[in-house]
């Protein structure tokens, strides 16, 4: 499975939203293939927007459409490398995530690990764009329901009452 190609073929037109994740998984389970995140982000998509998707197809058509986009820090995945090479890509990658996010301008970033937070805060202050950015806990590891409520929160404020701006998060 080509994961760029893939990830490419669900990329909106204006990105409105953009979350950045740390890399596709070795598994091959990947947000746009089918992934636990793909399940937790859905399912605050269905409480927030009040939507029922038949399928993970209809979901992603549905993020689609909302002008979200889901990249990665690091092309490859890192998940199952040594810490201290894993850290090493991840620093790596700046760079290449600074070119993209500059391309996307989008109109907020939403970090899905708190971990890459300073790796992608520098890869956005180097792009010069300038957005609301928040930082969320992954959708695993017992830290399931923090991230519903507050991407939840998110989805709301952005979507329904387009209050961000005045609290960046930064």
């Amino acid at each position: 499975m080509n994961i760029q190609k893939l990830r490419r073929s669900f990329k909106p037109d204006k990105i409105r939203m953009l979350l950045i994740g740390e890399s596709a998984p070795a598994s091959g389970e990947f947000f746009y293939n089918h992934s636990n995140m793909t399940r937790y982000v859905s399912q605050a998509f269905r409480r927030v927007f009040k939507v029922q998707f038949r399928d993970q197809s209809f979901f992603l058509k549905y993020f689609k459409r909302k002008g979200c986009y889901l990249d990665d820090l690091s092309p490859i995945p890192v998940n199952k490398m040594p810490k201290n090479q894993r850290n090493k890509i991840l620093k790596i990658s700046i760079k290449g995530l600074s070119k993209r996010i500059r391309r996307c301008n989008p109109d907020i970033i939403v970090i899905l690990l708190k971990k890459i937070d300073k790796n992608v805060r520098k890869a956005i202050d180097s792009s010069k764009v300038t957005c609301p950015v928040f930082t969320v806990h992954f959708p695993g590891n017992g830290h399931q329901k923090k991230f519903m409520r507050k991407f939840s929160q998110l989805l709301r404020l952005y979507y329904l009452e387009k209050t961000l701006g005045v609290h960046s998060g930064r």
